[in-house]
């Protein structure tokens, strides 16, 4: 009898260890994020800090997520503009490492994080339904195996 001493809430791992992050729907972390008034979408976040930090090696911005949402916090989400920005720009080079032709969503991203303010945040949900999105693209390329690698390894 053999004994499997895996964590069994590690989920799936690569040959290297690394957890490997899975997708989600859009529509349903855009429902979820909807339903909670936004709670969900805290973890949300922290999830894609973790999974962005497992695919390229660093979080978006550099920072720690708590460091992160504290500045959210503090600048009243003026600071998740450049979250997102930084998660988009992240988001184009994932896709250009695995393959893909880079959909740049920097600019709709500002747009929709600028007018957070005038739709009671709402547009910044579709910011993260699209962020997902392209996470999920990223995951299902032919060459999303080698991501955890540095770029030119």
């Amino acid at each position: 009898m053999t004994i499997d001493n895996r964590d069994p809430y590690s989920g799936p791992t690569r040959s290297s260890g690394i957890r490997r992050p899975e997708p989600s729907s859009p529509v349903i972390v855009f429902l979820l994020c909807l339903i909670t008034c936004g709670l969900f979408q805290v973890y949300w976040y922290y999830r894609m800090y973790r999974d962005l930090s497992e695919l390229a090696g660093r979080t978006p911005t550099g920072n720690s997520y708590a460091l992160d949402f504290i500045l959210v916090v503090i600048t009243l989400g003026i600071w998740s503009v450049v979250v997102d920005y930084q998660i988009s720009v992240q988001m184009n080079d994932l896709q250009q490492r695995a393959g893909l032709a880079a959909n740049d969503t920097t600019t709709i991203v500002i747009v929709l994080d600028v007018l957070i303010y005038f739709t009671a945040w709402i547009t910044n949900l579709v910011t993260t339904a699209i962020h997902q999105d392209q996470l999920n693209r990223i995951l299902q390329a032919p060459g999303a195996a080698n991501l955890a690698l540095p770029p030119g390894q």
